[in-house]
């Protein structure tokens, strides 16, 4: 699920996205869900109470980011997807400032490879893929099949 909020600078805008980042997830902290601890807010609508209550029964993961400043230069018609795409992957642990390696490093991990990639790359460059990997376009050469 996708919220995109906007408003006046200074009207809450965060804060919400706050809030509603702690109902989607609905961690227990000291005990208590997230969502109990919003039920008083809504004693006079319980109506609106039951949608949050029904809201919060999946397991979710938040990522939370303003798009103006996680944003490419680039301002083309793909734009918001690339945001999007970009924070997707850096929340998984890949290099989501560039799509094409996040797409690798995704590939390799579903393969079940990422400890012997990192390794042999690391063997043959010797420095690690964490540190490298922006550079990727220059250390290509390093990146074949073994």
């Amino acid at each position: 699920m996708g919220v995109w909020i906007s408003g006046f600078f200074g009207s809450g805008k965060s804060h919400f996205r706050k809030m509603l980042s702690y109902l989607r997830e609905n961690k227990e902290v000291k005990g208590i869900r997230s969502v109990e601890r919003f039920r008083k807010k809504f004693e006079d609508d319980p109506a609106t109470f039951m949608l949050i209550d029904r809201a919060t029964k999946g397991t979710t993961e938040t990522i939370l980011f303003n798009i103006d400043i996680e944003g490419f230069s680039n301002k083309d018609k793909t734009a918001v997807l690339r945001v999007f795409a970009k924070m997707f992957y850096n929340h998984l642990g890949f290099y989501g400032e560039n799509l094409k390696v996040a797409m690798m490093e995704r590939y390799i991990d579903q393969q079940g490879k990422t400890e012997e990639f990192r390794r042999v790359f690391e063997e043959k460059k010797g420095k690690s893929w964490m540190e490298m990997r922006r550079a990727f376009a220059f250390n290509g050469k390093f990146i074949i099949p073994t």
